[in-house]
């Protein structure tokens, strides 16, 4: 899916989370250089996330005051219209997939291209639906295997699984 993605565009990935300066974000230009892609750290959905745009477009950081009277950096949509966000999916614990998700608050048309061309290659790769969310014939061999198709965290009740 990214592959076919990154055909078409030139994208620059970045993590979110706070930085102690600019200099320390080091963008992916292909996710696929992500160690951890189909790997959950965490049981939660929304940990370990990206924001995406084209190269061309500059990145904005905002300068968070901690408590502790230091100062970060943060990237995230609100400061970069053109940007998406991506939440890599992934296996967690050999016994749970973490659903992945992308979407976007943003405003801009690339924002706008960008989601339409994930969209378009999720449904092209995921063809099957089940409620709101697309899968794989592997999501499929995952869950017909005993694991568990997460759509919040880990310690979601079984009830709140995705169910294909």
């Amino acid at each position: 899916m990214i592959e076919n993605i990154e055909k078409s565009f030139n994208l620059r990935y970045v993590a979110g989370g706070l930085y102690s300066s600019t200099n320390e974000v080091k963008p992916y230009t292909s996710l696929l250089d992500y160690a951890d892609l189909g790997i959950k750290r965490s049981g939660e959905h929304q940990s370990d996330f990206f924001i995406v745009v084209e190269t061309a477009s500059a990145l904005a950081f905002e300068k968070c005051r901690m408590v502790d009277g230091s100062i970060k950096y943060s990237v995230s949509q609100l400061n970069n219209p053109d940007s998406i966000v991506l939440h890599p999916g992934g296996i967690y614990l050999d016994k749970f997939l973490i659903h992945g998700q992308v979407s976007a608050i943003g405003t801009g048309n690339n924002s706008k291209k960008l989601m339409n061309a994930f969209r378009k290659e999720i449904k092209r790769q995921c063809p099957n639906k089940s409620c709101t969310f697309y899968f794989s014939e592997g999501a499929e061999h995952f869950y017909n295997n005993g694991v568990r198709l997460i759509t919040i965290n880990a310690d979601e009740p079984v009830e709140f699984d995705l169910k294909i």
